[in-house]
C-alpha cells in the first residue's frame, strides 16, 4: 500500500491527485472528525472527492458525519460514488457514523479499526494542512 499526504492548500495537490488517481480503484482516506475546520480544507475535501468518485474508485475512511469526514461522505454520496466506513461498535453508539455511506465495517475497538484500514488495497491519503517532512 502506497501512503501520500497530501497538504489541502497546496496548488499542486490537484495536479497530484489526477496522476494517482489514473491507476487506483480503492483509497483510505484519513481526516478528521472535528467541526472546527477551515472551510478551505473543506472544500479540497470536495474537490478530491469529486475527483476521485469521476475516477469510479472507491473511497475507504473512518465512518464520521462530522468535519472533514462528513465532508467526504456527503460530497461522494451526492456524486453518485462508493464510500465505505470502518468504525467501532462504540462510535455508532453514540451516533458518531455516517448513516447514508454505502457499507460500514464495524470494529471491536480502534485498534482493531487500525487493522481494517491496513487491509485496504490501494493507497491511503492523509488530508493535512501541510506537509510534514519524515
Amino acid at each position: 500500500m502506497e501512503c501520500f499526504e497530501i497538504a489541502l492548500i497546496n496548488p499542486k495537490f490537484h495536479l497530484l491527485a489526477q496522476v494517482l488517481m489514473q491507476k487506483i480503484k480503492k483509497v483510505c482516506i484519513y481526516c478528521a472528525s472535528s467541526d472546527k475546520i477551515d472551510p478551505a480544507y473543506k472544500e479540497a475535501t470536495r474537490v478530491l472527492a469529486k475527483a476521485l468518485v469521476k475516477n469510479n474508485t472507491t473511497i475507504v475512511y473512518g465512518g464520521g458525519a462530522r468535519g472533514l469526514m462528513g465532508e467526504l461522505a456527503d460530497t461522494v454520496i451526492q456524486e453518485s460514488g462508493r464510500i465505505i466506513g470502518i468504525m467501532p461498535h462504540f462510535m455508532k453508539e453514540v451516533e458518531f457514523h455516517h448513516k447514508d455511506v454505502n457499507e460500514f465495517i464495524f470494529t471491536a475497538d480502534m485498534h482493531e479499526r487500525k487493522k481494517q484500514f491496513m487491509v485496504v488495497k490501494g493507497c491511503s491519503y492523509r488530508l493535512s494542512r501541510q506537509i510534514r517532512s519524515a
